[in-house]
């Protein structure tokens, strides 16, 4: 199920920039403006109520609090994003015929984690 929604996320992704006109630099921007707007406001204090204290595990296996939102990112740019591949450059995703270089990258995109198997 999980990955069935992940995926349908990226065919998603890769076809409403084309469909509404939005460009790699558009969702650049916006993502730089995100990213500085969230370090602000995780600085300010101003989402302390909404960040819960989870236990996690560090690769020695001890147990290590997290109390952060670990996907913001302070200082990302435009220009330090527009280094970044996109998903299509990368074959994490299919091109389309009406954007084959896609716009979706690491840096632009929502962050989705999985726990790595153990195997």
């Amino acid at each position: 199920m999980f990955f069935s929604i992940v995926r349908s996320s990226f065919l998603h992704l890769l076809v409403v920039p084309h469909r509404y006109g939005i460009s790699r630099a558009d969702c650049d921007a916006f993502a730089a403006d995100s990213h500085a707007k969230a370090h602000a406001a995780a600085t300010a204090g101003k989402v302390d109520a909404e960040i819960v204290t989870i236990e996690g595990r560090n690769k020695q296996g001890e147990s290590v609090p997290h109390s952060a939102d670990e996907g913001v990112r302070p200082g990302t740019t435009v220009e330090t994003l527009g280094k970044l591949e996109t998903l299509v450059q990368l074959g994490v995703c299919p091109p389309l015929p009406e954007c084959p270089e896609g716009v979706l990258t690491a840096g632009n995109a929502s962050q989705v984690k999985r726990e790595r198997s153990k195997e």
